[in-house]
This record gives C-alpha cells, sequence and structure tokens, in this order.
C-alpha cells in the first residue's frame, strides 16, 4: 500500500510539473490577448463613454463668442464633422469643426480644429451637412435669411475655391426670404438642398423650396428645368405657409422632402411631405396631388425623414398636445 501510495504521489508530481509549461503558456497568450484586444468603455448601454472628450462630452469656444452647433456628420476613418455657426450677436458666421475620435479638436483641420467664414456681412449659418465620396465636406445654410448657402471645404477645412464662387454659392427662389434646412448627396455626386422660400418666418405664404447642383455647384438644368422648385401647399382660401426641413432619396431616385405645413386656422401646423420625381417634377402618384399633409393631433412639425428597406417612409419629429411636447413618428405607404 505504501509504494502504492508513494507512486500515486509521484505520478501527480510528475504531471503537475509537466503541465507547468502550459499553464505559464497559456496565462502569457491571455494577457497578450488582453493587451492587443480593444477594451470597450466600462459602463452601461447609454452612458457617456468616459474615452471621449472630457467624461464623454466635448466643448469648444470660438474666441469667447456665441457658438451653435446644427449638423454633425463621421468621416470613414472616425473623425467628426460639426456645422454651424459663431460670432456676437447679431453678426454670427458660418462655423465647422473637426474632432479626432477622441473628442480633441483635430489640429490638421482649420485653424487648431476650427474654421469660419463670413459669407455675407451681415450674418450667415451652416444649418446641414454631408460628406462627399472624396472626402470633401458640403455644408448648407442661408446668408442673412435671403438665400440658399451652399459651401464645399476640403479635407483640411479650406474652402473649395473650384466649387461655386470661390468655394460657395447662393441661390434664391424670386422671394423675399430663403433658408436651407437639409442636404444630400446623390450617388452620382449631384447635391440636394431642401429649405423653405416665402415672404418670412411669420407669414403664411411660405413654400418648400427645393434646389439641386452639379458637382461644380452650378444649378442642374436638368431638375425641373430651372435646378429649383416650390411647392406650395394651398388652403381652399389660397394661402398656407410650409416649410421643408428633411430630405431622403429613395432607390429608384425619387425625392422625399419632409417638414410642416400651418393652413392658418390658429391650431398649429401639422406635418407635411412631398415627393418629386428624379427629374424635380411633382410625383401625382404620391397621395394623388404629390404631398400629403398629417393631423397628429396637435403642434405638429417633422424634422426627420427616412426610407425603410421595404420603401415604405418614416418621418419623424414631434406633436404639441395640451402644451406637452412628445416623440412623433409617422409612416408611409410607398
Amino acid at each position: 500500500m505504501k509504494n502504492n501510495h508513494t507512486q500515486a504521489i509521484n505520478s501527480i508530481e510528475i504531471a503537475r510539473q509537466t503541465a507547468m509549461p502550459f499553464y505559464f503558456l497559456l496565462t502569457a497568450i491571455i494577457i497578450l490577448v488582453s493587451l492587443l484586444t480593444p477594451h470597450r468603455a466600462q459602463g452601461a448601454t447609454g452612458d457617456l463613454d468616459p474615452r471621449f472628450g472630457n467624461g464623454g462630452v466635448a466643448i469648444t469656444d470660438f474666441a469667447q463668442t456665441e457658438d451653435y452647433a446644427y449638423a454633425v456628420a463621421v468621416q470613414a476613418d472616425g473623425k467628426i464633422v460639426v456645422s454651424g455657426q459663431s460670432g456676437v450677436y447679431p453678426n454670427l458666421h458660418s462655423a465647422l469643426v473637426r474632432y479626432n475620435r477622441s473628442g480633441r479638436l483635430d489640429s490638421t483641420f482649420g485653424t487648431g480644429g476650427k474654421v469660419t467664414v463670413t459669407f455675407n456681412s451681415v450674418s450667415d449659418y451652416l444649418f446641414a451637412l454631408a460628406l462627399q465620396s472624396d472626402g470633401k465636406i458640403v455644408a448648407a445654410g442661408s446668408t442673412s435669411g435671403t438665400a440658399f448657402l451652399l459651401a464645399r471645404f476640403n479635407a483640411d477645412g479650406s474652402l473649395d475655391q473650384g466649387f461655386g464662387n470661390n468655394g460657395s454659392v447662393e441661390t434664391t427662389f424670386g422671394d423675399q426670404t430663403a433658408a436651407a434646412s437639409a442636404i444630400v448627396v446623390q450617388a452620382d455626386g449631384k447635391i440636394i438642398v431642401v429649405g423653405v422660400s416665402g415672404a418670412g418666418p411669420y407669414s403664411e405664404l411660405n413654400d418648400f423650396a427645393l434646389a439641386r447642383y452639379n458637382e461644380d455647384l452650378t444649378l442642374d438644368a436638368t431638375f425641373n428645368a430651372t435646378g429649383t422648385v416650390l411647392t406650395p401647399f394651398l388652403t381652399r382660401f389660397g394661402s398656407g405657409s410650409a416649410t421643408a426641413q428633411a430630405v431622403a432619396i429613395q432607390s429608384d431616385g425619387r425625392i422625399i422632402a419632409a417638414g410642416w405645413f400651418d393652413d392658418g386656422n390658429r391650431k398649429g401646423p401639422d406635418f407635411a411631405l412631398a415627393r418629386y420625381n428624379a427629374d424635380g417634377t411633382s410625383d401625382r402618384t404620391f397621395n394623388s396631388t404629390g404631398k400629403v399633409v398629417t393631423d397628429i393631433g396637435g403642434f405638429d412639425i417633422a424634422y426627420g425623414v427616412d426610407i425603410q428597406p421595404d420603401g415604405n417612409i418614416v418621418a419623424a419629429g414631434f406633436s404639441d398636445v395640451k402644451g406637452t411636447s412628445d416623440f412623433a413618428l409617422a409612416r408611409y405607404l410607398p
């Protein structure tokens, strides 16, 4: 029995000694993999990412001015571009910022990561933003509320001098005011901008306004023959105010603009959508008129629109019923 016990102990010791090199090798592999594998931020879903900026937040000041960001786009390399305006009221002008993935300003962009441009002596802003496949940045907004403003920037933040008038172009629609709210770049490089044109922000005579530009920023004459489109949403009395806030392109090239329409009945605005053929003409297969207005129940404004894989159209915004605002979505058949 003693010999058997001794033999068992010796067998265990031999096995332990044989396993030691494997154990150390396995431990080394685990440590190496843990060092090479990117770590996810600790915390629950929806928590601020502590690796970004300062505790998940990045604050950028333009020389102690009033600064407002309106749009954001993420480049293929993960860098983040933001557009808006900066200045001292009422002289606010167009501004861009680019951040590295860490939330720090990208020193290769503009001056220390920031760009400011004066397109109009009074005021101007860049309310919408899109990225081209060649790395250039296109942004849309307005010059003093009187015209669409479209500008293109190189990847380093400088204005693309070969684009429009030294990097920008203004478009009017024959009205007193015009302002762009959204922008999208087609697969062929043409640029569609939507917004409003009319008598002013408090007028009952404003229309959806669209413009399509060629890659060189000239108006596309194949789009409604002029490059621009005005779409009124009229009541039976002939008046009404409408503003396009968002745009999306269907897989077949048709264009959806979404926003709001107010018929002046004191109840407030309603969701409004219009669909256009690829050539800019109204698509009369859409609600038989090319337009649709949806009363969700209160003060209703759509700020976004997108197309589902099955072709259904989803518009999103808010509805204010009895003084309380809620997220509001509406889905439309194609």
